[in-house]
């Protein structure tokens, strides 16, 4: 509605709209009060986005005006004629005016219900609306309005459901930030209503010591859950048989990397740099490899690299199950550790990771000290692939061995931190390598952190959709650069029984360059 004429405008794609606009006696319409525009110039944004984003098309088919009562025909037999009933309902309601009030979800208005972000929802294509949303509030988006506009409670039964791919932003026309919205939302609910399960796991991971135990004492147990000869764990028992829906998982390490790193011989005499890598979880007791074939890369190109042992979990888990508290008292951990020496940088293999040492400031708003000490560490952080592509890692070195690849963008990596052309450029100008894209090769494979323990119904066919694309290609080697979609994606294919290696872009090029 345009509240400077008073004039109410409708955009569909069939006549219908237009018709039950033209010819009944009574014409009443009911919107909420976002739905109001200053001026026609500032609605005719609206008429460009809408159908450009809902349905791919330039204009939509019926845009029609009303401004006050239109004539019509009163009476059929006498041909009276004279304006119509025209009623306009407002929704000035509470919820409303809520959204309103705060800053952090008064972008939800701007919302021009396009639906582009459902189009694009690897949840929503699962499950639909009945499932994720309420009523006419469906998606993403419709958990946001669920929250202030249905119930508190039905929101906190979907919210989760979101994977926090960031595809809904990625297409959204107005901008709109929806995972982040989403996550703030969680805080919330964990605030309000703290699962006693997930509090008492995140309390464990906040708590370095007690966590690297625990990895440790796994590390010792797992073979009771493995299969002689097979290489990945396929089946566990009970209670944890979700963990392997549809996916096998892999070995802890023996060794955790912490324990390896002062074996690891750097052979560099004349040190451009120093260079603090951050592991992460999944590169400390899972992957270790890639942690050693970082090293080896940035060695390869004369920088030194060490590695704090203060640092712990990036804090990631905390922060996307809405655990603020424990967020933040990892982000202090690592921060402290990582600024125990000046590094010219810091490097992660995981993206998940770096992005969450780059989102540390917002814990310390109110804390000057730690504030300039998160931003600092956020400006050195960076991705593998972007770092050494930046520090000259660009070469046509290789061993000349034809290795047919296929390549699978990271959420994290591609929508967060824009970084996609780099990893593409550093593997095709390796000799011998040659790159095959798979279709939708920046779709998510489903792992999403916890999101694929806690919904393995929704993670499984996401996780398939991903194999078939990458079966198609015939590339003997998926490259990746996120140790959690390594582990998803590695797992869908060994529980498949397909011969398809999956491996770090680290990885690859230490071993074509012939540096491990």
């Amino acid at each position: 509605a345009v509240a400077e004429t008073g004039t109410v405008f409708t955009m569909t794609n069939e006549g219908n709209g237009r018709m039950v606009g033209t010819l009944p006696k009574i014409h009443l319409y009911v919107f909420g009060i976002e739905k109001f525009v200053k001026s026609l110039s500032d609605a005719r944004y609206i008429f460009k986005a809408l159908p450009r984003n809902g349905t791919a098309q330039r204009l939509t088919a019926y845009l029609s005006l009303y401004t006050g009562a239109s004539e019509v025909v009163l009476d059929k037999e006498t041909d009276e004629k004279g304006p119509k009933d025209f009623y306009c309902v407002i929704l000035d309601d509470p919820g409303r005016r809520e959204i309103l009030a705060e800053e952090s979800f008064r972008e939800i208005f701007d919302c021009i219900r396009c639906g582009a972000c459902l189009d694009v929802c690897p949840a929503f294509a699962l499950l639909g609306g009945h499932v994720y949303g309420s009523n006419v509030y469906t998606g993403g988006i419709g958990t946001l309005l669920s929250h202030f506009l249905v119930s508190e409670e039905r929101a906190e039964q979907i919210q989760n459901i979101c994977l926090q791919c960031g595809r809904c932003k990625e297409v959204c026309g107005g901008g709109l930030h929806i995972p982040e919205m989403i996550m703030k939302l969680r805080e919330r609910s964990m605030e309000k209503h703290p699962n006693p399960t997930y509090k008492f796991a995140l309390d464990a991971v906040s708590d370095r010591k007690l966590f690297h135990s625990m990895l440790r004492i796994a590390s010792i147990a797992q073979p009771a859950f493995m299969k002689q000869g097979q290489p990945m764990m396929r089946h566990l028992p009970m209670f944890l048989s979700g963990l392997s829906e549809g996916r096998s998982l892999p070995k802890i390490a023996q060794v955790p990397f912490r324990d390896i790193f002062p074996t690891i011989e750097q052979d560099v005499p004349n040190p451009k740099g120093k260079i603090a890598i951050f592991t992460g979880c999944l590169l400390d007791f899972v992957y270790v490899d890639i942690a050693k074939a970082v090293i080896k890369d940035l060695n390869s190109i004369g920088y030194l690299v060490d590695m704090p042992m203060g640092q712990s979990c990036c804090g990631a888990p905390a922060t996307y199950m809405g655990d603020r508290e424990n967020a933040k008292k990892t982000a202090e951990l690592n921060i402290n550790a990582m600024a125990a020496e000046n590094y010219d940088y810091i490097v992660s293999a995981c993206p998940t990771c770096t992005h969450q040492l780059r989102e540390y400031e917002q814990f310390f708003a109110d804390d000057p000290e730690m504030l300039a000490k998160a931003k600092e560490l956020g400006e050195k952080s960076y991705d593998f692939c972007k770092l050494f592509h930046m520090l000259g890692g660009l070469s046509d070195e290789g061993d000349g061995k034809e290795l047919n690849i296929t390549y699978h963008d990271s959420c994290h990596l591609k929508r967060s931190m824009g970084v996609y052309k780099e990893q593409r450029e550093l593997l095709t100008h390796t000799k011998g390598v040659k790159l095959t894209e798979m279709r939708e090769s920046d779709n998510c494979c489903g792992f999403g952190g916890t999101y694929s323990i806690k919904f393995p119904e929704v993670a499984a066919p996401i996780l398939e959709r991903k194999v078939e694309h990458i079966k198609e290609t015939g590339a003997g080697t998926v490259a990746v650069d996120c140790p959690g979609c390594m582990m998803q994606i590695s797992g869908g294919l060994d529980a498949r029984d397909i011969p398809v290696d999956v491996k770090h872009t680290a990885v690859i090029i230490a071993e074509k360059r012939g540096l491990m």
